[in-house]
């Protein structure tokens, strides 16, 4: 199933590629759930890859976003890569959820967001 996601194979709106994933990011540190198909911030930021992202390098996917001065100014605790810009849970289907305290985003900083992922074989 990962794979059909990652490659050509999938359905409109089921890819992570350039025109159909997106990095969230949100304030919660509630704990990681496999079952989990959204942030539980419930102000999650949303954003579509930076141009020529996703890449893939050997076994390595990698999405890159940039956050402006006016964008997710909050504390950003929680990350994943969805293939909707949808926060619900029924919308959409998130490949990772993450927690990691990546700090607090003033409104006077840009900030780039990389995610890697490495499937193994």
């Amino acid at each position: 199933l990962f794979a059909k996601f990652t490659t050509t194979e999938s359905v409109a709106g089921e890819s992570f590629g350039s025109t159909g994933s997106y990095i969230h990011v949100g304030s919660s540190t509630g704990a990681f759930a496999a079952s989990q198909n959204s942030m539980l911030s419930t102000a999650a930021y949303i954003k579509a890859m930076e141009a020529t992202y996703p890449t893939r390098g050997a076994n390595i996917l990698t999405y890159r976003i940039l956050a402006a001065t006016n964008e997710a100014n909050f504390d950003w605790n929680e990350y994943g890569i969805k293939n909707t810009t949808a926060s619900s849970t029924g919308t959409g289907t998130l490949m990772q959820r993450a927690l990691d305290a990546l700090g607090t985003k003033p409104s006077t900083q840009a900030w780039q967001f990389t995610a890697s992922i490495t499937v193994s074989t």
